[in-house]
């Protein structure tokens, strides 16, 4: 069932004062990595073909694959180093991340994005950049060095001659964008004042907003939409770690766990499908928010999910496909949900 049609469903069961009509997944290991002990694979994301980013770790040394039904093709960064990092991946199969050449530089695709427009004349590549997001206009966000700025600051790229621009903070020293919609607003996280705190920010044409806590004394921003929602996760008065949801131009709101905190949300797609972690009595479980209500995903799991047990979703995309790192079998284990 494609997200419109789960959208429908939504409309009507809400209307009538009923609870959301969830549906029944598939799931199945996206990556063809052998499961040994000593190899582990994360899913990064997901995008609209439901081409998955799996990173596969054995020891301390990571490679990069895009798989769809167990098929994967290996990545390679857009220039040598010894250490590269892949964050995201784009509909075209983009990823976005930074390879290290002494200093880490932030790419998307093909391109070398770490120049620092804001520095000097000759600067050069700025310090230390990574991308974290981008989108399919060749647009990207995450972290750099910039020129006379104390620490790394969040960065939107734009092809041509803008390049890298530095967003600036909410007055502490760092921040970082972490995900940017076609439009070029940017979701991500600066530290406050005196760097004692950390706040999720919405900048939309160069305007950092702060989008305040739950109450507590910090907060994230991990993904958004097209239409300015925000999803991360914030600390609570008693200290406890909880997901959010932002609607623009709306205070931060708190999203349901399911037995107790942390939580906290990782993705959302332009159907307002808002996915992460929460806590069960029986640990961390990947969760599906919609509207006010959250379920654990393993209690919509066909019988393809016999051994699985489902930890985090990391991504969701526009058909509702859904991906993220479990436990098949005793072995840690990406997963896609179809």
């Amino acid at each position: 069932m494609n997200t419109f049609a789960r959208c429908l469903m939504a409309a009507a069961s809400l209307a009538a004062g009923s609870s959301h009509a969830w549906q029944t997944y598939s799931v199945m290991d996206p990556s063809n990595t052998p499961p040994f002990p000593t190899i582990q694979a994360f899913a990064r994301g997901v995008n609209d073909q439901g081409e998955v980013l799996v990173a596969t770790s054995n020891s301390s040394v990571f490679s990069y694959s895009v798989c769809a039904n167990q098929a994967c093709t290996s990545l390679a960064p857009p220039t040598s180093g010894p250490f590269w990092t892949a964050n995201w991946i784009g509909n075209l199969g983009t990823v976005a991340g930074s390879v290290n050449q002494g200093v880490d530089y932030a790419f998307i695709g093909s391109t070398l994005i770490g120049y620092d427009r804001n520095g000097s004349a000759g600067a050069g590549f700025g310090l230390n950049s990574e991308a974290k997001a981008g989108n399919y206009q060749g647009l990207a966000t995450g972290s750099a060095e910039f020129a006379g700025a104390p620490g790394r600051q969040a960065f939107r790229y734009t092809p041509g001659a803008a390049g890298m621009v530095s967003l600036g903070t909410l007055g502490g020293t760092s921040s970082e964008g972490r995900d940017i919609n076609p439009w070029g607003n940017i979701a991500g996280s600066s530290q406050m004042p005196g760097d004692n705190s950390t706040h999720a920010f919405l900048d939309v044409a160069g305007v950092m907003t702060d989008l305040g806590t739950l109450g507590g004394t910090d907060s994230w921003a991990n993904a958004l939409t097209d239409h300015r929602t925000v999803v991360g996760c914030s600390t609570t008065r008693d200290k406890g770690l909880k997901a959010f949801v932002n609607r623009y131009n709306r205070p931060m709101q708190g999203l349901p766990h399911l037995v107790r905190k942390p939580s906290c949300a990782l993705a959302v797609n332009h159907g307002n499908e808002i996915v992460g972690y929460s806590t069960s009595n029986g640990g961390s479980r990947a969760v599906l928010w919609y509207g006010n209500q959250v379920v654990d995903l393993n209690t919509l799991l066909n019988a393809t999910g016999a051994g699985w047990t489902l930890v985090e979703a990391t991504g969701i995309n526009t058909y509702g496909q859904i991906v993220g790192n479990g436990i098949y079998n005793g072995l840690k284990r990406p997963f896609i949900l179809y």
